[in-house]
């Protein structure tokens, strides 16, 4: 059960809903575009009748002025994906960006960024029922997906009031606390290399991880993998599994005996690996591959390349 609206705030709040809903149809087309191009993620909503009364009773702005009666959202991955976020929106839109709120410094907040917009200036007044609906002022947040899960996790029990907690003061405290501990980590998430600096060293400063990265180089760009981190986790850990030292095919590679393998679009980066362990130690892999509990997916096509493959214990082959 939802609370009684006042008929004359309801018979307002759908006249104006009729221009938010034809401005939602522009503005939340355009913002989708925006986020499956970037792969971001998109939200949006219009205030319900009660939420625009809670707002109105408040007695700072009418339904007219409410610029966030309809309002978007945009999570971005971190910090440092924020200025890009709000450059494609306002270069979709007209619009700005609203000031920071300024607060204590000891305080618990971080703030996202907020840009009101309208579609004035972008969008044809022949695109739309009426001319009022090209200046219908609306909001588009910019969440880091930090924030984005704070807000999520708090917003209904902490803010809204809707469990017992949000009439807690330590329990609001606590949420602040979490929040400024997010910060931290929204700043770690967006700046790898500047983190990494702030680390003890370790004994081996070598992640073989990366060396196995590095092998990426001898393909071009257009036939490496996608993703990069999956290819050096599973080449590192094959190699090591192999019993074959990290070195020993950077030298394979270096020395051009990969050269042909890297050449075949039938075979994958990670197989042209797999060949260079057993160019190095022969059929005494399998046995070391097997005590490890290590499959290899050996094709078809990389017998047809290598097939000295095609001898390897029928138990170390991985099912397509």
């Amino acid at each position: 059960m939802t609370m009684q609206v006042p008929e004359s705030v309801a018979r307002a709040y759908e006249e104006e809903l009729a221009v938010v809903e034809a401005l939602r149809v522009h503005a939340s087309s355009r913002l989708r575009i925006i986020a499956a191009n970037n792969s971001w993620l998109f939200d949006d909503r219009v205030k319900t009748p009660e939420s625009a009364l809670s707002k109105l009773e408040m007695g700072r702005v009418s339904l007219r002025e409410m610029n966030d009666l309809y309002a978007a959202m945009l999570v971005v991955p971190t910090q440092k994906h924020v200025a890009a976020a709000t450059d494609a929106v306002l270069s979709s839109f007209s619009g700005e960006v609203r000031p920071a709120r300024l607060t204590d410094a000891s305080s618990f907040v971080y703030d996202d960024i907020h840009v009101i917009a309208k579609l004035r200036g972008r969008v044809s007044p022949l695109a739309v029922p009426h001319v009022s609906v090209l200046d219908r002022q609306f909001e588009v947040q910019i969440h880091t997906g930090v924030q984005y899960a704070w807000w999520r996790a708090t917003h209904d029990d902490i803010y809204k009031g809707s469990s017992p907690a949000g009439r807690s003061w330590a329990a609001k405290r606590a949420s602040g606390q979490a929040r400024a501990s997010l910060e931290l980590i929204d700043g770690v998430l967006a700046d790898f290399e500047g983190a990494a600096h702030l680390q003890k060293a370790s004994l081996s400063e070598v992640d073989p991880t990366e060396v196995a990265r590095g092998w990426l180089q001898y393909w071009s760009a257009a036939r490496r993998p996608t993703d990069e981190v999956r290819f050096a986790s599973t080449s590192s850990a094959i190699a090591m599994a192999a019993g074959i030292h990290p070195d020993q095919i950077a030298e394979q590679f270096l020395s051009g005996a990969l050269d042909a393998y890297v050449g075949h679009t039938d075979i994958t980066p990670v197989q042209v690996v797999v060949i260079a362990c057993h160019l190095i130690d022969g059929d005494a892999v399998y046995a070391r591959l097997q005590a490890a509990e290590r499959r290899l997916l050996v094709t078809s096509e990389l017998v047809t390349v290598y097939p000295p493959l095609g001898d390897a214990p029928a138990e170390l082959i991985a099912t397509i």
